[in-house]
């Protein structure tokens, strides 16, 4: 039997939207000298949905003969065609976002990057702060450089006495902390070597050394 298809169009065959459950219209292109109303090889759909009052082609499917043996389409038979389907009205798109998160394994790993900027220190250091007037030095700092987001930097002189303990607290990302170079007893560091030792409950340890030069 024939089925009265859009486009006042008859054919044996009707085109459903899988998703919406509803028959799409179509219209069936048939070489001239073969109209049947039937699909062959050699026809196309064209499949159209309404957008803003007008009806647009969404859709071209083409039939071609395959090589092998040809099987022509029975009464019941249904093909599915699978696309990514386009944007259309009332789609709904679901996001899952997650916190940040440290990897403890990668932390651990990174702290062979940890270095202190400039090193060694010398009398002034090109990006340290001007002074207002015209003469004299800006502030004097060291920068501790890729620290895990937790860690107690502990700096000894080669004696070992302890010099003072800072206390770094960031974000998971690169983190960073200055120095004003003054022990914890309020004094300016005197020049020499010193060593440091970076202790993170999160990562591990880690020592180095810097040199100060007068």
């Amino acid at each position: 039997s024939t089925l009265k298809n859009s486009f006042k169009h008859l054919s044996n065959f009707r085109v459903i939207d899988k998703v919406s459950g509803k028959k799409v219209r179509t219209y069936l292109w048939e070489p001239s000298e073969g109209r049947d109303s039937l699909l062959s090889a050699g026809d196309y759909l064209r499949l159209q949905l309404k957008v803003g009052g007008l009806w647009r082609d969404t859709w071209r499917v083409y039939f071609v003969a395959p090589e092998e043996e040809l099987i022509m389409p029975d009464s019941g038979d249904v093909a599915n065609i699978g696309i990514h389907l386009p944007f259309r009205s009332g789609d709904e798109f679901a996001f899952t976002s997650f916190a940040a998160d440290m990897d403890q394994t990668l932390a651990k790993h990174q702290l062979k990057n940890i270095a202190v900027v400039p090193n060694p220190y010398v009398a002034a250091a090109a990006w340290e702060s001007q002074r207002m007037s015209a003469s004299g030095r800006g502030e004097r700092k060291i920068n501790f450089i890729h620290l895990p987001q937790q860690a107690q930097i502990s700096i000894f002189n080669v004696s070992g006495d302890h010099v003072i303990s800072l206390d770094h607290l960031s974000g998971i990302d690169d983190g960073a902390l200055a120095w004003n170079l003054q022990t914890k007893d309020g004094l300016d560091l005197a020049p020499g070597v010193y060593i440091y030792y970076v202790d993170s409950a999160l990562a591990g340890t880690f020592t180095g050394k810097f040199a100060v030069i007068k």
